[in-house]
């Protein structure tokens, strides 16, 4: 009976992650949904890291291409501060564990003014590359 239990388990953990898109995180501001996903198949490429040594992809160099993702979505902005920096792990499935990722958040300016409303963030992998959110309105 555990065989079985576990092979089922098993079949659905493979059928459940394999060629499909793996959500990171989704965010919401007002009436937008803000979903970030990466397929399956590019997870399996990335760089690991253990959190112990330096990430593969360095904060700055994370920043800076967060800043150029943010900067093409988001032109009618003359630029953008970084607010928030945060180092999230790729939690589901759990062979993926090993991956992790940046999430930046921003203030947009126009006219050299700083606005502190919408949303206004990127992912970056750690092979440098950037997810572009999913984007609902409700």
């Amino acid at each position: 009976m555990r065989r079985v239990l576990g092979l089922v388990l098993l079949s659905f953990l493979s059928f459940s992650t394999y060629g499909e898109d793996i959500e990171l995180f989704t965010s919401r501001s007002a009436d937008t949904v803000y979903s970030y996903t990466i397929p399956s198949s590019k997870l399996a490429g990335m760089p690991r890291w253990n959190a112990q040594d330096r990430p593969p992809l360095s904060i700055d160099e994370a920043i800076s291409k967060a800043t150029e993702s943010v900067k093409k979505r988001h032109s009618k902005f003359d630029g953008f501060k970084v607010f928030s920096i945060d180092l999230r792990m790729v939690s589901w499935p759990i062979k993926h564990q090993s991956i992790w990722y940046y999430h930046i958040g921003f203030r947009p300016s126009i006219d050299g003014h700083e606005l502190t409303v919408g949303h206004y963030s990127s992912v970056v992998l750690m092979d440098g590359s950037t997810i572009e959110p999913m984007i609902k309105e409700t």
